[in-house]
């Protein structure tokens, strides 16, 4: 059968974590967050306007917010945004640029709006966006768009591979695409999953699991095969 993913946030529900007991104030490991909005972008593929440049150049944590409720589009697929981690350009260990330049994080001490693609530990494809002003190593991973939750999911789910590795996001066949606002009631600013080092710092953001709702749209030109779903579509 054929699909098109397509994720859609609900508003109006209380903010709440995994335990289910709502979160109320911002001392709380998992708080609300802030944000400024992005300006109005230009350039238009087949589905809808692409991000331009200028989103990609802010603070890495102001574009790891942003990123909720954008699109994801790699070709004939698009899968909406709905889990973010940033990595900063200072002071972060757990950042791949912490280290300096090599040639695997080159693409990260360039402009920003291109794909940072690694392969972790030999099975799972990453897709990072560079952000920052060229030259500043910040970078967001993406960790859950549309149905699928978690990184390596993802890539596999979208056919992202480190032939993408530098790719441009703000053209081409893999791009994000402007989508809704997210409200800040809506997302949970948590520490980072998966990591050793400097796991305490709150840089994972993500919308609320109570606002999410997963539809499938038939469509005649994309085919999903054998790729798994997460969270359960209902």
């Amino acid at each position: 059968m054929n699909f098109v993913v397509m994720w859609k946030l609900s508003a109006g529900l209380q903010l709440s974590g995994a335990s289910g007991r709502r979160c109320s104030n911002t001392s709380s490991k998992f708080r609300r967050t802030g944000y400024s909005r992005a300006s109005p972008v230009k350039s238009r593929n087949k589905f809808g306007t692409i991000l331009d440049r200028s989103f990609f150049s802010r603070p890495t944590t102001v574009v790891a917010r942003e990123l909720l409720g954008q699109w994801l589009v790699h070709g004939e697929l698009r899968a909406q945004i709905s889990e973010t981690e940033a990595y900063l350009p200072e002071g972060d260990e757990a950042a791949h640029a912490y280290a300096g330049r090599t040639s695997r994080t080159a693409v990260i001490f360039g402009p920003p709006g291109f794909a940072y693609v690694y392969l972790n530990y030999g099975i799972h494809f990453m897709l990072n966006v560079v952000v920052e002003a060229e030259g500043i190593p910040g970078c967001v991973l993406i960790r859950a768009a549309g149905p699928w939750s978690g990184p390596g999911r993802l890539t596999k789910a979208m056919g992202v591979n480190l032939t993408h590795y530098g790719a441009d996001l703000t053209t081409g066949q893999l791009v994000i695409e402007r989508g809704q606002t997210v409200a800040d009631a809506q997302v949970l600013n948590t520490p980072r999953i998966g990591i050793r080092k400097a796991s305490e710092k709150l840089l994972r953001f993500l919308v609320s699991r109570q606002h999410e709702k997963v539809t499938i749209e038939q469509s005649k030109n994309v085919t999903l095969t054998g790729l798994e779903c997460t969270p359960k579509l209902r």
